[in-house]
């Protein structure tokens, strides 16, 4: 209502979710119960990625293998730039790695000479030599996949709303409100028969997600030392690795109660404030039973563990040496975090606060205070 007041009286229950109500006036809203609750937001996103990729690679070793690598790199950066300054600097390199590889042919070929002389002369074996030129082929494949499933769930809260004042009375039960705001220029008035319970919203959010990979890759190698020896092996490699990951937030959407003057809340039984805020200039609560007053605490969960492992082996056929190798790891992470982010309780301001409880108080983290100067 825009310029009048709003009167919503029913004679079984009143139930407010996910709604607005303005007026420019008054607010009545009277039932057996009454509840006042969010509306609720539910995305669920899935990420899936995979990747496979395998190749046979041909690579060059050796003092002259490496020189003739170095000298094919240049050619190939030469072709790619597009500066002219930048690309004859580049050809300069490629020229200069050419005579890099035939120096080392020929450094290579004067080693077997003098090996062989020295064979020749009696001097015994020249020892081994380091290698000239070799070439290996390999053959691989690596796969790999991950996928991450997010759920998350947020409460959009009611708001009613009254330029003067606002009631809300529950005649035969309970008043609830959830993750909601109740706002009153003037004053706010809660009665129930049974229970008041003002309380938050939760907003939860749950990642899952999951890896894997595996790759492998056989080859074969030929090299010539600079003494002419002939060397042969094969090798073989595997890797695999894999993960998972969980993580569980919580957050609290709190209800808000506001009023420019007086707010009181009456209570047949109990009242209970949890992840809820009453403010006002003047506070009165009457509680036929316990009081409870209760901040909750916004909370973080996160583990992960992730383990890889590898294992590669070489075997000579011919000349040369072989070799085995072994790898493993594992990561885990754990974490946890608890903060209370919005205190519960009643608020007064400089006109106080006026208390009464026919059994129990109890505070958990919760405040009851004004800035009234003492009496």
């Amino acid at each position: 209502s825009t310029g009048g007041s709003v009167s919503l009286r029913a004679g079984q229950d009143v139930a407010l979710t996910g709604t607005d109500v303005i007026a420019a006036r008054d607010i009545d809203l009277s039932g057996r119960n009454v509840t006042v609750t969010p509306g609720h937001d539910v995305r669920r996103t899935t990420q899936t990625l995979e990747q496979k990729q395998s190749g046979l690679t041909i690579a060059l070793s050796g003092s002259v293998g490496g020189a003739l690598n170095s000298m094919v790199e240049t050619v190939q950066a030469v072709s790619r730039e597009s500066d002219s300054r930048l690309k004859s600097l580049a050809g300069v390199k490629a020229a200069l790695s050419a005579g890099q590889g035939a120096q080392a042919a020929r450094l290579a070929m004067a080693q077997r000479e003098a090996a062989g002389a020295k064979t020749a002369a009696g001097g015994g074996e020249a020892g081994e030599q380091p290698q000239a030129v070799g070439v290996s082929i390999s053959y691989g494949s690596q796969s790999s996949s991950s996928q991450q499933t997010r759920t998350q769930e947020t409460v959009s809260g009611s708001s009613v709303t009254a330029g003067d004042n606002l009631r809300i009375r529950a005649t035969e039960g309970d008043i609830t409100v959830v993750g909601s705001q109740l706002k009153a220029g003037q004053d706010l008035t809660l009665s129930a028969t049974q229970d008041i319970r003002l309380l938050s919203g939760a907003n939860t959010q749950q990642t899952e997600g999951s890896n894997q990979s595996r790759g492998g890759s056989l080859g074969v190698s030929i090299g010539v030392s600079a003494s002419g020896s002939f060397g042969l092996s094969v090798s073989a490699s595997v890797n695999a690795a894999k993960g998972n990951l969980r993580g569980d937030g919580l957050t609290h959407t709190e209800s808000l109660l506001t009023a420019g003057r007086t707010a009181v809340l009456d209570s047949g039984r109990d009242t209970t404030l949890q992840g809820a805020q009453v403010s006002a200039e003047t506070i009165t609560a009457r509680v036929g039973r316990d009081l409870l007053v209760r901040s909750e605490q916004d909370s973080d969960r996160y583990d992960s563990k992730q383990q890889s492992v590898g294992a590669g082996v070489t075997i000579p056929i011919y000349g040369g040496g072989g070799g085995a190798s072994f790898s493993f790891s594992r990561d885990k992470v754990h974490s946890n975090f608890d903060s209370v982010q919005e205190q519960s309780g009643l608020f007064a301001g400089t006109g106080g606060y006026d208390v009464t409880v026919g059994s129990h108080t109890q505070l958990d983290g919760g405040a009851i205070a004004s800035t009234a100067g003492a009496d």
